[in-house]
């Protein structure tokens, strides 16, 4: 009896593992959607009063659709050398529109936060897509969260841990000794993670499909 009961769990289980990924990666951006779009109005928020800033692609699209300008410009990265909150909040906008992959970036001067799409193997062979949040402290020290569910799959976490880890250390050389990140940091360690987290996806997408 305990063994027909136990079966049936994990058939149960194993049906709807598959569509957990998809529900969590829709679920994740919702909770935050609602913070940005008033939040984007308090530009200084971020640099003065330390609190967290938080972009999804709703208020991204907000944000952009007011500044005609601000999409063509930051795409370019052209406000990489900036120290404006303001600036860093349009960047990081315009960085959320442009790539559907990205769940949501928090910004503060104690930490970064960057929420993305990576591509993982169920039980080592169906593949899907999890969502994975990159977060980086005032002190450099970087860490990277999947999925509790991912302990069911075969995932890039040791080699994508190692490969922030080591972008973030590259900008951090330039940062000043106070425990906090100035919006120029900021900017720099947000590209330096969606640099490493796009060309992590791109290689797995691509292992992914050479295997089919």
């Amino acid at each position: 009896m305990k063994n027909v009961f136990f079966r049936g769990s994990f058939v149960s289980l194993v049906a709807l593992l598959p569509l957990a990924p998809v529900v969590h990666a829709q679920i994740v951006p919702s909770l935050t959607a609602d913070t940005g779009v008033h939040a984007s109005l308090d530009a200084s928020a971020n640099a003065d009063g330390g609190g967290a800033f938080v972009i999804t692609h709703t208020n991204a699209q907000a944000m952009l659709s007011g500044n005609s300008s601000a999409q063509t410009t930051t795409n370019a990265r052209a406000s990489l050398g900036s120290s404006s909150s303001a600036t860093l909040h349009t960047h990081a906008a315009a960085l959320v529109a442009s790539d559907t992959n990205v769940s949501s970036v928090t910004l503060s001067p104690q930490k970064v936060t960057l929420s993305y799409k990576e591509p993982a193997k169920l039980f080592g062979f169906i593949g899907v897509w999890v969502p994975v949040s990159v977060s980086v402290g005032a002190t450099g020290t970087t860490t990277v969260a999947y999925p509790w569910y991912s302990f069911l799959m075969s995932t890039n976490q040791a080699a994508l841990t190692i490969r922030a880890q080591a972008a973030v250390d590259k900008e951090m050389v330039a940062a000043s000794s106070s425990n906090r990140l100035s919006a120029n940091m900021q900017t720099r360690v947000l590209d330096s993670l969606h640099a490493v987290l796009s060309s992590e996806a791109n290689i797995g997408a691509t292992t992914s499909t050479s295997t089919q």
